[in-house]
């Protein structure tokens, strides 16, 4: 039996295989914890909001066609200027529109 002698305190002295080891251990608990986050990200992204897309199709039909119909009111010389305004004011809602129905069909 071998005494140790000196003033360690017992504990035994890592060689370059335990610090390359204790590295290693070190970085895969570093990349489980990031896919771990990242796979709780994923969980708690956002669902659709489906009864909004539904209503925005169906009222952007329904504002399309109004806007033809107005379109072919002023085209057969029937309008007068408060048309065109009003014309003017429903095409820049209408793209309004369009752009939220894009946004919440990508889920952003």
């Amino acid at each position: 039996m071998v005494r140790r002698v000196g003033f360690d305190n017992g504990a035994p002295k890592k060689g370059v295989a335990d610090k390359v080891l204790d590295d290693f251990r070190a970085k895969s608990r570093a990349e489980k914890a990031a896919e771990a986050a990242e796979a709780k990200a994923k969980a708690e992204r956002p669902r659709r909001q489906w009864f909004p897309i539904i209503f925005l199709t169906f009222w952007l039909t329904g504002w399309t066609g109004g806007i033809f119909l107005v379109i072919g009111i002023i085209t057969s010389g029937q309008g007068d200027g408060g048309l065109f305004a009003w014309l003017s004011f429903a095409i820049l809602g209408w793209v309004v529109a369009v752009f939220v129905l894009i946004k919440l069909i990508r889920n952003k």
